[in-house]
Formats: C-alpha cells, structure tokens, sequence
C-alpha cells in the first residue's frame, strides 16, 4: 500500500473520532499535521477544518 493510501485510512479514522468529540480542535490539528509529514503529504489548507 503506497504512503497516499495509508494517509487516507489513517485520516478517515482521525475524521470519525473528531466528528464525535473524541478530540479536540488542537488534537485533531496536531495529529493531522504529524500524518501528513509522515506521510509526505504536501498541505492542503483549501480543505482544512481550520
């Protein structure tokens, strides 16, 4: 499985906890950052929750 997808899996499970406040908005933001250069997933603030 390429770094894309693992990314996807891992974010959509991030998403799921954050729509039912599992985390806060400063968890979510720090967890996803942490995926996203692990990931080498360049940022995308156009669809960002915040």
């Amino acid at each position: 499985m390429d770094n894309t997808m693992k990314y996807a899996m891992k974010l959509a499970f991030l998403n799921q906890l954050y729509s039912r406040k599992m985390l806060t908005d400063r968890e979510y933001a720090i967890i996803k950052n942490d995926l996203m250069i692990r990931h080498k997933i360049p940022s995308a603030n156009l669809f960002s929750k915040k």
